[in-house]
């Protein structure tokens, strides 16, 4: 492994919390799962070397879920959890206000998961990386220096935020969207560039919240335009024998860039899949170059925030 927090490694596979919370995903017909269930989850995961997990204040009950069961494990996780957007106002705010808003958000979410420090915390919305002058940035690396927080960067969803992160060079980690058809921090350097400058980078998105996964019929008429470049893939993985699932699993693993891979479940069956898929031979240089060549559809395809 070639990055750690709290002297732990990070485990290839990063476990999202967020279907524990809240029904989510485009191809989530099942809601919620229950809290037996997510409890399987937790403990397959753990008993399969998953030692990362992804949640958030946004989540619904998914940081208290976390931390009530990884508390009674006794065992050394690397918990990656948000401050929710800081809100707009007329009244302009100082430093001390929002830093103040800011550690609110980080005492309750300590307080959920059961901890002293945050192993990673991330700016939910990129928009605060800039908003309110930089302070909200600002708060970030006051509480990291209090040791409240352990490492700290933002959730981003396009190049211009990532350029942005690598601008402030006090953030440790960042989560990306990075899929078969939203190559574009490939294709324009801005991932080779986070590795150089030694960031932790999150692959999340890789399965575009299941859209990739929809068979044609199932995929909603704003979003149909995405269908020809699935027609593409699909013809690439009926010369590979893969499905579109392990194609789309294997081009991010692949990438050497990524610290880990953010994969959210709704049932044992699928984590147990994405752990075995670790294992799967790589892709040849012969098919990536094709899946890079397919094109990317628009923002409003690529961004599930724009559904």
């Amino acid at each position: 492994m070639k990055q750690k927090i709290c002297g732990i490694p990070i485990s290839k596979l990063t476990l999202g919390t967020v279907q524990f919370g809240i029904p989510y995903g485009i191809s989530n017909k099942n809601g919620k799962p229950n809290t037996k269930t997510v409890f399987e989850i937790l403990e397959y995961a753990l008993k399969n070397g998953i030692n990362s997990f992804d949640t958030s204040p946004a989540y619904g009950r998914s940081e208290k879920i976390l931390g009530s069961y990884l508390n009674k494990k006794k065992i050394n996780t690397i918990i990656m959890t948000k401050i929710p957007k800081i809100g707009i106002t007329d009244k302009k705010l100082s430093f001390s206000e929002i830093y103040k808003i800011a550690k609110l958000s980080v005492v309750h979410s300590l307080k959920n998961l059961n901890v002293h420090k945050l192993p990673i915390c991330l700016l939910h919305n990129p928009n605060d990386m800039f908003s309110h002058n930089g302070l909200v940035v600002d708060a970030l690396i006051k509480m990291k220096k209090e040791g409240l927080i352990s490492k700290i960067g933002v959730s981003t969803y396009s190049p211009n935020e990532v350029k942005y992160f690598l601008e402030r060079k006090q953030f440790d980690a960042i989560q990306i969207p990075i899929s078969l058809i939203d190559t574009r921090l490939i294709k324009n350097g801005l991932l080779s560039e986070l590795e150089t400058e030694k960031k932790i980078i999150f692959a999340r998105s890789i399965y575009l919240q299941g859209l990739i996964l929809l068979s044609k019929s199932s995929i909603p008429n704003h979003l149909k335009p995405i269908s020809k470049y699935l027609d593409k893939l699909y013809r690439i993985c009926s010369t590979t024998n893969l499905s579109i699932l392990e194609l789309a699993f294997l081009f991010v693993r692949d990438l050497k860039e990524i610290s880990s891979i953010l994969v959210g479940v709704e049932s044992k069956k699928q984590l147990k899949k994405n752990i075995e898929m670790l294992y799967l031979s790589p892709l040849s240089d012969e098919i990536r170059d094709k899946i890079l060549k397919i094109g990317t559809p628009t923002e409003n395809i690529i961004d599930p925030s724009k559904w």
